[in-house]
């Protein structure tokens, strides 16, 4: 934001305000054994759904964090260790997935079943409604050119509702 300030919106994945602000922002402000403060104070902006805090530090403190890297000064990174995932699959058994992209791949695969299922239903469904207005267009085309030969005044007077 400026030589002094600084803007955190995103959090590592499972880590929320609060333990940020406790476990890294205060650290970052008091120091601890052997590391000097690095922030000279921090707000914070946060809405239900959003991460906002601005840090204030002074512009030496600013260059020194950039150099090491914002997201490593700032513990703005995490690492997470790929394990088997034991999931339902489309058939409702259990499986072992041994990664997210195995986990994609299952997905993608029934969804696209159920997208072609879709557009045949769709596409049977257009195909009724076109032939339904063709047969009313053979109809009344029939009805003008007279081919049935009756008389239209009869049958309104033999039926009520025309």
């Amino acid at each position: 934001m400026s030589p002094t300030t600084l803007e955190i919106t995103e959090l590592p994945i499972g880590v929320s305000a609060k333990i940020y602000k406790d476990s890294v922002l205060e650290t970052l402000l008091c120091g601890s054994e052997g590391i000097s403060a690095l922030i000279t104070d921090f707000k914070e902006f946060h809405k239900h759904n959003t991460v906002r805090f601005v840090i204030t530090m002074t512009e030496q403190k600013m260059q020194q964090a950039e150099a090491e890297g914002f997201h490593k000064a700032f513990q703005l990174q995490i690492s997470h260790s790929q394990k088997p995932t034991l999931l339902y699959d489309s058939n409702g058994s259990l499986r072992m997935y041994g990664s997210a992209n195995e986990v994609l791949k299952a997905f993608f695969e029934v969804r696209l079943g159920l997208y072609r299922k879709r557009k045949e239903y769709l596409t049977d469904l257009i195909q009724a409604h076109s032939k339904c207005l063709t047969n009313q267009t053979k109809f009344i085309r029939e009805v003008c050119d007279n081919v049935y030969n009756f008389n239209l005044n009869e049958v309104r007077s033999s039926h009520q509702f025309f």
